[in-house]
């Protein structure tokens, strides 16, 4: 159970550093040939060292975001594995970033991972992120 634990602990902390901006962490989960993608709209892909800044350029720009994740559906295989885990994420972004006006968003998804173990350490080898279902709304101003 050493490993489900230790995996379990690398998706917690990347949706730690996701929330609060740790770069350097979230660059850190993933092995060097690793991939990162969204599969859905819209759709992202970054590879390798790609990963931390391409998930950074996603982030940074909102005003918050926050990404809660369930407990995994973990698998080991020796030095291999697979992990499941829901995903909710709330944010906002000033109008022209992803849409013509400011807006919030909920998003609702499913992580699967591949992860490989690596010199005692477990990283990602590949996460790809299913959309389930994305609201946005409008973010009026508010009048004085």
């Amino acid at each position: 159970m050493r490993d489900e634990y230790e995996i379990q602990d690398l998706i917690s902390r990347y949706s730690d550093a996701i929330t609060r901006r740790e770069w350097s962490t979230v660059s850190s989960v993933f092995a060097a040939d690793a991939t990162w993608q969204v599969l859905g709209e819209p759709g992202f892909r970054f590879d390798g060292d790609k990963i931390g800044p391409g998930i950074r350029s996603l982030v940074e720009p909102s005003n918050h975001l926050v990404q809660m994740n369930t407990p995994a559906i973990v698998a080991v295989n020796g030095n291999g594995a697979t992990a499941r885990s829901t995903i909710f994420e709330t944010g906002e972004y000033e109008a022209g970033r992803f849409q013509a006006f400011k807006c919030r968003f909920e998003s609702f998804g499913i992580y699967s991972d591949r992860l490989r173990k690596d010199d005692g350490r477990w990283r990602f080898a590949s996460r790809e992120f299913t959309i389930l279902n994305m609201r946005i709304s409008r973010v009026d101003a508010v009048s004085k």
